[in-house]
């Protein structure tokens, strides 16, 4: 039971830093006109994980993940929130929060000093949620808590 309390409670933290990031991305966009190229990707990724990730929480509180997965899923989870938080960080320092034509021009200018670094966290999070979508096509709704496949009339798709 501690590993259910454990995997909704990091779920929920990831869900809320990505609301976070979401908003911080949509403020970015308002005050400059549009995200860095480096940043679009994730950012039109991030609803869907936010999403996918809430599933995969009521998947837990309805018993549809096995205890392992749930052991094995904590530190992917507790990394994939260090990521967002590391992007997150990125994008404090590079938002623009002067409005003004050239203090937008200079943070977009030094925003390119950050593309590696937010290419990393991107290649990462990709990382696992390949690795979270797959556990969930390999335990997921077909399968019960006793790891016997179940006929369902409805399925759920989890790869984004």
């Amino acid at each position: 039971m501690a590993e259910a309390f454990g995997l909704a409670a990091n779920i929920l933290s990831i869900v809320h830093i990505t609301t976070e990031l979401i908003n911080r991305l949509n403020d970015f966009k308002k005050t400059v006109d549009g995200l860095p190229r480096a940043l679009q990707a994730i950012s039109n990724e991030l609803p869907a994980l936010k999403l996918a990730l809430k599933r995969v929480n009521e998947a837990g509180e309805d018993g549809h993940i096995a205890e392992d997965s749930k052991v094995a899923l904590e530190p992917l989870l507790k990394d994939m929130e260090a990521q967002i938080s590391a992007l997150l960080a990125i994008i404090e320092k590079v938002r623009p929060k002067d409005p003004s034509r050239l203090a937008r021009n200079l943070k977009a200018v030094t925003s390119f000093q950050y593309d590696e670094k937010i290419k990393y966290h991107e290649s990462v999070i990709r990382g696992y949620i390949s690795t979270l979508s797959l556990e969930r096509i390999v335990s997921g709704p077909g399968k019960d808590l006793t790891g016997e496949s179940t006929l369902h009339m409805h399925t759920s798709v989890w790869l984004f």
